[in-house]
């Protein structure tokens, strides 16, 4: 793996790396009454390092869509509306959506393995978690018979975030604890189409990374 001198680890890669790492494994450990900034705040950054880290791209129009996402966040926070709340959500998955599409894109084309390459890599596959949780966690907070939660188990709570978050990524990687379950039709295709998505995602970019490394040793 050769080093990019152009291309410094410690860049908006990198930190956004660090964001997706906090909101997915350090945030739903953090006492209700901080988990809820937590998360606004992780989303907030994570919305912007995504913009700063495409290439080859128009990067004020991103940007600019990003922080309209970020007021759109923490508006529906501070105000509940059903309809802000709906149009954050779409907003949030249509971004990551084309992000994640970009960082595949810059793998595809890159020309050496690189601590980027592989920071973008890893960036793609739990940016992906991170879409379909927010699609999850919209899903169980409009329909909440979508999913059977563990006995004793509010699926109302303000904790519900955390919780899709849990059952998203569980069904991500293909466990499959069983604790959280989907119900209707729906939650259970959705479910499915998480589970392939996961496996396909790390069979192709281990192809990529795989192959690119192979020729860069040849050369």
């Amino acid at each position: 793996m050769r080093k990019d001198p152009s291309r410094p680890f410690i860049s908006p890669n990198a930190f956004l790396l660090l964001c997706l790492i906090l909101m997915v494994f350090i945030t739903p450990m953090l006492p209700l009454r901080y988990y809820h900034f937590s998360y606004n705040f992780l989303f907030s950054c994570i919305f912007l390092l995504s913009a700063l880290s495409l290439e080859h791209i128009r990067k004020e129009f991103i940007g600019a869509f990003a922080l309209l996402l970020i007021v759109t966040i923490w508006l529906a926070y501070k105000i509940e509306l059903p309809g802000l709340f709906v149009a954050s959500r779409i907003g949030q998955g249509l971004f990551f959506v084309f992000i994640v599409i970009q960082l595949i894109k810059q793998t595809a084309t890159a020309k050496n393995v690189n601590v980027r390459v592989i920071a973008d890599s890893i960036n793609g596959y739990l940016l992906v978690g991170v879409m379909y949780s927010i699609v999850v966690f919209t899903i169980a907070h409009f329909l909440p018979d979508a999913y059977h939660f563990p006995e004793g188990s509010d699926a109302n709570q303000q904790m519900l975030l955390s919780k899709m978050f849990y059952y998203t990524f569980v069904t991500y990687t293909s466990t499959g604890y069983g604790d959280i379950t989907p119900v209707s039709p729906g939650a259970r295709s959705f479910a499915t189409l998480i589970s392939a998505t996961g496996q396909l995602y790390v069979a192709i970019i281990i192809a990529l990374l795989v192959g690119k490394f192979s020729s860069a040793e040849r050369n």
